[in-house]
């Protein structure tokens, strides 16, 4: 992984712009079997992340995935393993993190435990705009992680409204609570399961064709969703610097 316009064996990159450094990770070239003896998101973009994480201590960092690092999606009340995972890479969640939990229990604590300000999670997919928190609950007190945005514009193939409700809407729940640390968890409501970071929704969703401004200041980072079809400010939300900061 390098610099834009410099040579790499992945199509990650990173770049800096104002106050901010970005990382784009690429989601699809390390990639292995979920299913298979060494399921991977990542390899040795690992090591990236982590050298990205401490240059610039200080500086906002934004780590770009193409799939949510979180929150995940799933129909209503349905947890069971083999419908919300199917066999080989055929199932709904095959292409995000979700299918590759350890994966993301391994980035989260090399988040947590990296020096300088949390992170700002970027990412799109889910055909829902979104913005929420990760904590971790290994100590006695809940501890943010990182913040996620989700900038998804376009909803659905309908390029309209969906409504997020049951399982027959095309819309899939976006899922509050502990993430899963293995497959086998996916067949336990979020709830109810064992882990050490959790996700917590911070706005109404917008589940209608809307873009997302982030603005960075010296004292905080402001995101806001807009409706496409009027320019209206779907929801907005603000954290300081001071929140960020360990």
């Amino acid at each position: 992984m390098s610099n834009i316009g410099v040579s790499t064996p992945h199509w990650g990159y990173k770049f800096s712009n104002g106050l901010a450094d970005l990382l784009i990770l690429d989601g699809r070239t390390e990639r292995s079997d979920p299913f298979g003896n060494d399921p991977k998101m990542l390899d040795e973009q690992f090591d990236q992340i982590e050298l990205f994480l401490t240059e610039g201590v200080g500086r906002y960092k934004f780590i770009v995935s193409p799939v949510p690092i979180a929150p995940d999606t799933n129909h209503d009340d349905n947890f069971d393993s083999t419908k919300i995972l199917r066999n080989n890479n055929s199932g709904f969640h095959s292409d995000t993190w979700r299918a590759y939990p350890e994966q993301r229990n391994k980035l989260l604590h090399i988040i947590r435990n990296a020096p300088g300000l949390r992170p700002i999670l970027l990412s799109g997919d889910l055909h829902v705009s979104c913005m929420a928190e990760i904590h971790c609950t290994i100590a006695d007190e809940s501890e943010l992680v990182a913040v996620s945005l989700v900038s998804s514009a376009f909803n659905w193939i309908t390029f309209g409204t969906q409504p997020e409700s049951k399982k027959q809407f095309l819309l899939r729940k976006l899922e509050q609570g502990v993430l899963p640390e293995d497959l086998s968890q996916l067949a336990i409501a979020p709830e109810s399961r064992p882990g050490s970071f959790t996700v917590n929704i911070v706005n109404q969703s917008c589940p209608e064709n809307n873009y997302m401004l982030i603005h960075v200041s010296d004292s905080s980072v402001k995101a806001e969703i807009f409706r496409a079809c009027d320019g209206e400010i779907h929801s907005q939300w603000t954290i300081d610097r001071s929140v960020l900061e360990k």
